[in-house]
């Protein structure tokens, strides 16, 4: 096989493995609506939960974060654990914080086989104004341990937490 033959077949099996993902990934309201009622999960409000499911900005999260494979990532809103996923391929790992316990046991279910996710189940914030300081006393015990000194916060932040979170 040459170089060139050798290239397209790897940029096809990409090809492929995209779809993959994409036919995973809930893509229209109607297939999450079937998903939430299979788990007996329904969107709480007091979260601010909003579910992405428009496939191209899924896809293009990761581009413009400009994800590097060296890279740690936080996610803040796991939800059904889509965005995840393409995190987690493109970098070196992934914290993810989930509040909701339903939608943390179902992307649990979606991420196991993903070795460099780690997935919390917790509240991101200890009050309305102030961050829960153990999500991060976690997360910089790893980057310690891990000898890495920077994190990229990439996520579909649940919009009623953006101002504590980013402020």
């Amino acid at each position: 096989m040459s170089k060139d033959q050798s290239n397209d077949f790897q940029d096809i099996k990409k090809g492929i493995d995209k779809i993959k993902e994409i036919n995973f990934i809930p893509h229209t309201p109607a297939v999450l609506k079937q998903i939430f009622s299979q788990r007996g999960i329904s969107p709480n409000k007091r979260f601010g939960q909003n579910f992405l499911i428009d496939q191209n900005t899924l896809l293009s999260i990761p581009d413009i974060a400009e994800l590097k494979e060296d890279d740690v990532v936080l996610e803040i809103g796991t939800g059904t654990g889509g965005l995840t996923r393409l995190l987690a391929e493109r970098s070196r790992h992934v914290f993810t914080v989930e509040v909701d316990r339903k939608l943390f046991e179902m992307s649990s279910d979606i991420l196991k086989l993903y070795k460099n996710v780690i997935l919390i189940n917790a509240d991101i914030l200890k009050t309305k104004h102030e961050l829960n300081p153990d999500i991060p006393s976690k997360i910089l015990n790893w980057l310690r341990e891990h000898n890495q000194t920077h994190i990229k916060v990439v996520s579909n932040l649940p919009y009623n937490i953006s101002t504590p979170v980013i402020i």
